[in-house]
């Protein structure tokens, strides 16, 4: 079974799945004209993207990796909720 990891987490995608094994080759077969870039989603990030042009824009999949929220190590907790650090990306 295939798995991805992404900084300690692990996500699994069950390919015998007819639900998810569907939706899996559907978001990740491209052509070989899609480009797809890994982009560290931060501020610069997000207006490139934004400017791309219409004709550009649907040659393209960016893969977003969204920064850790960060840690607070004088209060030990973390500086943001997941809800706080999620939400300037997901109201977009």
């Amino acid at each position: 079974m295939p798995e991805a990891r992404s900084r300690g987490q692990r996500v699994t995608i069950d390919l015998q799945d007819s639900r998810t094994s569907s939706a899996f080759w559907e978001i990740t077969s491209f052509g070989y004209r899609q480009y797809v870039p890994c982009l560290r989603w931060k501020q610069g990030e997000y207006k490139a993207v934004s400017l791309v042009s219409n004709g550009a824009r649907d040659l393209i999949t960016p893969l977003i990796e969204i920064p850790e929220k960060g840690f607070d190590f004088e209060t030990w907790a973390d500086k943001k909720t997941i809800d706080e650090h999620l939400k300037p990306v997901a109201s977009g």
